[in-house]
């Protein structure tokens, strides 16, 4: 935890179905655990994402939520948004920043 209530997740290297599922279930405990209000998930030192990362995002969003954290993600280059446009990951339902610091600032002014 960075602050009161804001979790983040650093990603790093390849994110496969079984990786994808390590991250959800990391996740969910540490909203749990630590009472999260927002998680960031920031993939700044992943990659490649295909279309099984691309899905383990939006999941990891969605389960977020569901727990009642808000996920951010965070980490968003321009090649990545390309891909993730690509590959039609609804954006809608994501939160997507450039960087760690802006996700930080946007995670605080939340007020969690």
């Amino acid at each position: 935890m960075i602050a009161e209530g804001v979790l983040v997740m650093p990603l790093i290297g390849a994110i496969d179905r079984a990786r994808a599922e390590q991250i959800l279930a990391a996740m969910m405990t540490g909203i749990a655990a630590q009472r999260a209000r927002t998680v960031i998930l920031d993939i700044t030192g992943v990659h490649d994402v295909d279309s099984h990362a691309a899905e383990a995002l939006v999941r990891a969003a969605e389960a977020a939520r569901l727990l009642g954290a808000a996920a951010i993600l965070s980490g968003i280059t321009p090649a990545l948004a390309r891909t993730l446009v690509a590959l039609g990951v609804p954006l809608h339902r994501l939160v997507a920043v450039g960087d760690l610091r802006s996700a930080v600032a946007r995670a605080l002014q939340r007020g969690t």
